[in-house]
């Protein structure tokens, strides 16, 4: 099985502005999506950023030395993802507009999915549920 990767892209906070919430900023649903080399996803301060930063929605992806900062929901999202492997995330300050934790604000939230990895990750700050 080929494994997407999303790894060291950078997207402009106007991406990252109004993103519906279930798309978010970037969205992984294809096995063979990369994206380029140190993913950055800052909701612009004192927006009215609500969406996510990336989501997975595909098994076999890894989001590595991937950044969210102040995203207004959440900072990334993964829905039958199987197989997912986190390796140096960060999401910090995230569900800056401060939604209610359930059902999916906070650092990273993961639903539907087996054989999760995580690795020399941080989920810190985050106005709801870190990970």
């Amino acid at each position: 099985m080929q494994r997407s990767i999303i790894e060291k892209a950078i997207v402009p906070p106007s991406s990252v502005a109004n993103p519906t919430i279930d798309a978010g900023a970037v969205s992984v649903g294809s096995a063979t999506y990369t994206l380029p080399a140190g993913a950055l996803f800052v909701a612009p301060s004192g927006s009215d950023a609500s969406g996510s930063g990336a989501n997975s929605t595909n098994s076999n992806n890894t989001f590595r030395k991937v950044t969210a900062l102040r995203c207004g929901n959440r900072g990334f999202a993964a829905y039958r993802s199987n197989d997912l492997e986190l390796d140096r995330v960060r999401a910090e300050h995230c569900n800056s507009e401060h939604f209610n934790y359930a059902p999916e604000c906070g650092g990273m939230k993961i639903g539907a999915t087996r054989r999760v990895n995580v690795h020399n990750s941080i989920f810190s700050n985050n106005y709801a549920k870190g990970l």
